[in-house]
């Protein structure tokens, strides 16, 4: 039975560089903290650490606080990292959060690079099956935490198949089996609604009203065709309009949360994003305060109707493959090779690994930019995604593209001295933040020990 959870307000994802937003009175209630956003990595494959000085710092911010894993996500068992668990509880437990979230996704999968990290959130097999897959790990990661848990709605670039499940019955059927919350997110539903699944009110509708206990509202673009949940600036005129039209009808919800990346503060502003929370603050105190009624669900789908189809792991492995460029022959990788939303998804995971490496290692990358062009940096950043997957935490992500980088890099001294003194800097500064890493720095050649099929 979900517990009665407190009532919160108005949120704010927190990052460093929203102190003024969470010093100004009134302005939010709650502030929601990406524990893994935090994290390091003592070493490839090593112990995942939070320095203390950040749990100190996170411990000090004047509010209620929620916890939102963005690195153990529950559409699979696979993902619950055993090396983050005793860690999100000690943040827990320090903390104390009101609750603690974490996205119906799946990252880790194998694939022809070994038990792989796929670098995005994935969206999982939507079966009876599949249900089963997830609620085992919704409820595995709620013993770990003990904290009650929601599970975040997501999206899904991928055109909606016969043999699967509506998404709304889907996050359904998990929070009915797993005894858990929902957060929705309100802009994930209405940015794969303009992709074409299903509508933002149908999906709402489909929703155990009673388990609606968080709402996030964000911002995106356009993107090859698609609108992309970027986190990245003021939320959609029409998603402000959904939340105050279905915010009523929600009698649970708890906290309402503004999301965006901390590459995007400095240019959206802090005038603007304390815009978006006055918006925020107009709409939780304009809903009513009367509990209506549960809305009517749709009918069920019959699971006669999804005996055919990949199982949950078929379809794991073989949509991770695919996206990490690894060819795959089979019914299900043919039909994903031909969805549109396959090549955008591909693209994010680049994006993302090239976007870690730049930030990470700048004096490099523009470097050999300079030298070679801005076409060789990205074909040696693929070269390197071709034979290895992405690692889980974006520092590791390019230190491991460093020591590929060194290899190639053996008749360009002036280049490589400047590559080992970006990774000589990152050492440093790893140890600065988090004394208690490990005294030993990262090998700058591939060992036994160091395998990316582990």
């Amino acid at each position: 039975m979900l517990p009665h959870l407190p009532e919160l307000g108005i949120g704010i994802v927190w990052w460093p560089g929203l102190e003024s937003i969470t010093a100004e009175p009134g302005l939010i209630d709650v502030v929601e903290i990406e524990p893994q956003a935090f994290f390091l990595e003592t070493h490839p494959r090593g112990r995942v650490l939070c320095p203390e000085a950040v749990v100190d710092e996170l411990r000090g911010l004047p509010h209620r606080k929620l916890l939102h894993g963005v690195g153990t996500p529950i559409g699979s068992p696979r993902d619950l990292d055993p090396r983050q668990l005793p860690l999100l509880r000690h943040l827990r437990q320090t903390l104390q959060p009101a609750w603690c979230s974490e996205h119906l996704a799946f990252q880790r999968a194998d694939t022809p690079l070994g038990r792989s990290h796929a670098g995005f959130f994935l969206p999982p097999r939507q079966s009876d099956a599949g249900v089963t897959r997830a609620a085992t790990a919704v409820t595995t990661l709620r013993a770990a935490l003990d904290a009650p848990l929601l599970i975040e709605t997501g999206t899904n670039y991928l055109r909606q198949r016969q043999d699967e499940l509506p998404d709304g019955e889907f996050v359904a059927r998990i929070a009915d089996t797993a005894d858990c919350g929902i957060l929705l997110d309100l802009h994930n539903a209405w940015t794969n609604e303009r992709n074409g699944r299903q509508p933002v009110r149908e999906f709402v509708a489909s929703l155990p009203a009673e388990r609606v206990v968080e709402i996030h509202v964000a911002g995106g673009f356009e993107l090859d065709g698609f609108w992309l949940d970027a986190h990245s600036g003021n939320v959609p005129p029409p998603v402000f309009d959904l939340l105050a039209e279905l915010l009523p009808a929600l009698p649970a919800v708890a906290a309402l949360v503004f999301e965006i990346l901390p590459d995007h503060i400095q240019r959206l502003g802090v005038n603007h994003i304390a815009a978006q929370l006055h918006r925020l603050r107009e709409i939780w105190d304009a809903r009513t305060r009367h509990v209506w009624p549960t809305p009517s669900r749709p009918p069920a789908v019959p699971f006669a109707a999804l005996e055919q189809g990949p199982s949950p792991i078929e379809w794991e492995d073989t949509l991770a493959s695919l996206v990490l460029g690894q060819d795959q022959d089979s019914l299900l990788a043919h039909e994903l090779a031909a969805d549109p939303g396959l090549p955008l998804l591909r693209r994010l995971v680049d994006e993302f690994r090239a976007g870690a490496v730049a930030a990470t290692l700048p004096r490099t990358i523009r470097l050999l930019a300079r030298q070679h062009g801005e076409h060789h940096v990205r074909a040696l950043l693929l070269e390197h995604a071709s034979v290895r997957g992405p690692e889980p935490f974006s520092r590791t992500e390019a230190l491991q593209f460093a020591r590929t980088l060194r290899s190639w890099l053996v008749n360009d001294a002036p280049t490589l001295a400047v590559l080992d003194r970006e990774v000589a800097q990152q050492h440093r500064w790893l140890r600065s933040v988090a004394p208690e890493l490990d005294s030993a720095p990262w090998p700058m050649r591939k060992t036994s020990s160091d395998s990316c099929c582990e």
